[in-house]
Parts: structure tokens; C-alpha cells; sequence
């Protein structure tokens, strides 16, 4: 209808919002995926970096999946980033005149960049498998409420999420319960371990056998 792929503009109260169509199937992106580099592993840390309270990277990846319509690279996040939440000079970066070292800060976000990966392709996985009656993702929620991938199966509304079986990840997990309110929320928690995951490339990902896990908890939740 319109061009550019952007499907409505929508003006509400003080926002603007503006739809376009992903145009990225699983196929396509696990040929993405399969092609990305990935140097993040064994960086050192910056205690600094990792104290800090920063814009969540997912919004830099969002936002590259928004106006390119691809996966980014792990230097289009990077700079996509930087563009967002500060500058650069020289080798440090400076969000709201703090700086930090650019080497920790590229080493806190390839950190969390395979997980904003593979969140995205289960989302794909999820739409095409036709067994849900929803899917999405809102950044929002996920920032301020703690809820990843919402479902819809059956007239029910579930929140998914899926993490690594490791201890830096289980302690992220434990964080957001004590951060947010669960209360009322049917949330399905899928722990992941890397035997069970397919390696496209240099990254993991989800599989057909975590969907009919996912199936198999809402099945349980129904009978109980």
C-alpha cells in the first residue's frame, strides 16, 4: 500500500508509531545467522562497564532489524549503539559525559548479542510454526516489566522466556524476579543448554524440540 514497506502511521496522544513489514523469514534469517562472525567470546571485562546502568542493546538491534530489515553484524550493533547512547573519541566512548572504555563496553554488548539472536529467530520460529494465535515482542515491556516473547494459545496469554543454563545467566534470572512483578503473569521459563540447541554458524539457536517443549508447559498449565 504504502512505500518502503511501512504499513501505517499512527499518531496517539504525544506518540507517533510507525509499522513496516519485517520481510525476514527463518529461512532467511538462519542464513544470515549462519554467516555472521562472532569474536565476543573470553573479552575481558571493565569493572566500570559492568556496573553501569546503560541503554539495553536490544534497542540498537531492534532498531537495526526496524530500518534495515536484517540481522546486524556485531559491529553494525556496536555502532549502531554508540550512535545511540553517546560518542566515541578516541578509545573510550562518553554517554551523559561518563566515560567509559571502548574495548569493555564492545565486550559487555558481544556478550549479550548471541542471546539477542537467538531470541529473535525462536520469534521467528514461534510465527511460523502456526501454533500460536499471537506471537510478539514489545522492547518495553522487556526493559520496564521483565516480560520477553508474549503467546497466545488458546484463548490464554503466556510470556516466554528462554536463557542459557549458566551461572551469569541464572543470576540475571534471578535479578529480573526481584526487579519486576510477576504476579497474574503465566510465564513459561525455558532453560537452555548448548547440547540441545543447533549451531548456525558461530551461534546457537533454538530447535523444533524447544516449540513442543514450550506446547508441553501450556498443555500442563491447562490441566492444572
Amino acid at each position: 500500500m504504502f512505500r518502503k514497506a511501512i504499513t501505517d502511521i499512527e499518531l496517539k496522544g504525544d506518540q507517533i508509531s510507525v509499522s513496516r513489514s519485517l520481510d525476514i523469514s527463518l529461512s532467511q534469517a538462519e542464513q544470515q545467522i549462519a554467516e555472521l562472525s562472532y569474536s565476543g567470546v573470553g573479552l575481558s571485562k571493565d569493572p566500570k562497564v559492568e556496573k553501569a546502568k546503560l541503554l539495553p542493546f536490544a534497542l540498537a538491534f531492534y532498531y537495526h532489524l526496524f530500518s534495515q530489515r536484517s540481522i546486524p553484524t556485531e559491529k553494525e550493533l556496536f555502532d549502531r549503539y554508540v550512535s545511540f547512547s553517546g560518542r566515541e573519541e578516541e578509545n573510550e566512548i562518553i554517554i551523559e559525559e561518563e566515560r567509559y572504555s571502548k574495548t569493555g563496553l564492545r565486550a559487555r554488548l558481544l556478550r549479550t548479542y548471541p542471546s539477542l539472536i537467538r531470541d529473535f529467530h525462536l520469534y521467528l520460529m514461534l510465527q511460523e510454526s502456526n501454533r500460536f494465535q499471537s506471537v510478539g515482542y514489545s522492547l518495553s515491556k522487556d526493559y520496564y516489566d521483565g516480560l520477553d516473547l508474549s503467546l497466545n494459545h488458546s484463548g490464554q496469554a503466556f510470556h516466554l522466556s528462554v536463557y542459557l543454563q549458566t551461572k551469569r545467566s541464572a543470576e540475571f534470572k534471578k535479578k529480573k524476579y526481584t526487579r519486576h512483578d510477576y504476579i497474574g503473569v503465566k510465564e513459561i521459563a525455558i532453560p537452555l543448554e548448548f547440547n540441545s540447541m543447533e549451531k548456525l554458524g558461530q551461534i546457537y539457536v533454538c530447535t523444533d524440540a524447544h516449540i513442543q517443549t514450550v506446547l508441553h508447559k501450556i498443555e500442563l498449565d491447562s490441566q492444572s
